[in-house]
């Protein structure tokens, strides 16, 4: 993996939450009292939770888990300091489900982000408490996620200019082609070049998930796809 030195800025990792929430952004705080980690581990969740949703969304049953757990971390960040938190009950959940979703990974193309989880968040379950979290870089945890995401795919895709109808029909597009590539591709997991993790932690990606032309483009991204609505199941 390429080193980078990554720009301190509190607003890389924020995230709109709609109206329902007191909580305007997902900035990562730089004090570590056992709050703003237990605030950072639960942001951090939400992040790669949302990019997966966003890769699975319409394409497997599996984005149920992940609309669920959504719902869960949402409420955790909402009323986090309001509430008796138990770590290992939040880490028990995430996990669950991250193990489920994982267990697919080559099939749909989320190794990197496989490694990510590997890498951070599957040894939580060994944490006795909040406090052992401090040596965790969370905001290098979310600009690794993010150099995974959809998003920066298509921030490449229309050279960082936002259009909302043609973020909705290239998404619509991508998903026609992945129907049509696995209605037709029965081997794919057997096939070693699935096996190929492309290297998307380079300093280019790194630098650009950190810009604000990116997290703009980003953000209107994700609530032109809904992928920000507390209601995803609301009727039309």
């Amino acid at each position: 993996m390429n080193s980078v030195k990554l720009i301190n800025n509190d607003k890389l990792t924020q995230i709109p939450i709609p109206s329902t929430t007191n909580i305007s952004s997902i900035s990562i705080s730089t004090f570590k009292s056992n709050s703003d980690l237990l605030n950072n581990l639960l942001k951090s969740m939400l992040v790669l939770n949302l990019v997966l949703l966003d890769k699975f969304n319409k394409r497997s049953n599996l984005s149920l888990i992940l609309i669920d757990l959504k719902s869960y971390l949402d409420n955790l960040i909402d009323n986090y300091s309001n509430i008796d938190i138990n770590i290992n009950l939040i880490i028990n959940k995430f996990l669950n489900s991250m193990n489920l979703v994982f267990k697919n990974s080559i099939f749909f193309k989320i190794q990197n982000l496989n490694l990510i989880y590997e890498n951070y968040f599957q040894n939580l379950s060994s944490v006795s408490s909040i406090s052992s979290l401090i040596n965790l870089d969370f905001n290098l945890i979310i600009n690794k996620i993010l150099c995974c995401s959809e998003s920066l795919s298509d921030f490449k895709y229309f050279n960082g200019i936002f259009n909302e109808l043609d973020i909705i029909n290239h998404d619509f597009e991508k998903l026609k082609n992945y129907y049509l590539i696995n209605s037709f591709n029965k081997k794919i997991l057997n096939n070693d070049n699935n096996l190929i993790i492309h290297d998307q932690f380079n300093n280019e990606n790194l630098l650009i998930v950190q810009s604000k032309t990116f997290m703009d483009f980003h953000l209107k991204r994700w609530k032109s796809l809904n992928l920000l609505d507390r209601h995803i199941f609301k009727n039309n």
